[in-house]
């Protein structure tokens, strides 16, 4: 097996680092599309169309605001885990080349 350069490694982390800001990205479009822009939507059906279709409308498109906002909030999790765990990869990955200099 090879071992991995410093550039490479660095490299990985990189690569990692820029796909775990890409899932904080759409995890906070999610949640501000859930928070914003659907609550305001919701509020104006709910003035403007009256009646048992509009309450039932109103009602499924809350649901679907609180999965947007929980999907969004799910996302930031794993990408919060998945930055730790690329941190920790990349400081091991460092320990291990210095102790194999150190030989």
């Amino acid at each position: 097996m090879s071992r991995k350069t410093l550039y490479e490694i660095d490299m990985d982390f990189r690569a990692v680092e820029q796909q775990v800001d890409g899932l904080k990205e759409i995890a906070q479009k999610l949640k501000n599309l859930g928070n914003n822009d659907f609550e305001e939507t919701l509020r104006d059906i709910g003035v403007n169309w009256t009646g048992d279709n509009a309450a039932k409308f109103v009602a499924k498109g809350s649901s679907l605001k609180t999965d947007l906002i929980e999907n969004g909030e799910n996302i930031m999790k794993i990408a919060h885990a998945l930055d730790e765990a690329a941190r920790n990869m990349y400081h091991t990955e460092l320990q291990n080349i210095d102790r194999a200099d150190d030989r």
